[in-house]
């Protein structure tokens, strides 16, 4: 990837975090917070790429390592927003109960 790359998405992921610390910062809401956690990985990640691509921890790059929390963290955001988009079925009954006993005696 080319420089002029790698400064326009560092460019693009300074904005997202920006706005999505200001909602999380509104709405305080956790899914916003994971989310922030996201872009705050991802804007590490393209600073230590664009800046310091030589650093290593574990045998990998420490741009690697941010990346691999960032893709993590969107999967996570991701988990959150289907969980509250499609909550799971409920078994309600609309009628009530029977009591046990109308169980046993066959409702006599």
């Amino acid at each position: 990837m080319t420089i002029f790359w790698i400064r326009l998405l560092l460019l693009v992921f300074v904005i997202h975090l920006i706005l999505f610390t200001r909602r999380f910062v509104k709405r305080r809401r956790g899914s916003d917070a994971i989310v922030s956690l996201t872009f705050l990985l991802l804007v590490l990640s393209y600073s230590c790429r664009l800046w310091a691509p030589t650093w290593m921890a574990f045998d990998l790059a420490i741009f690697s390592l941010l990346r691999y929390g960032a893709w993590c963290t969107a999967v996570l955001s991701l988990a959150l927003l289907v969980r509250r988009r499609w909550p799971p079925k409920s078994d309600r009954r609309t009628e009530p109960l029977p009591a046990i006993d109308e169980e046993i005696d066959g409702g006599k």
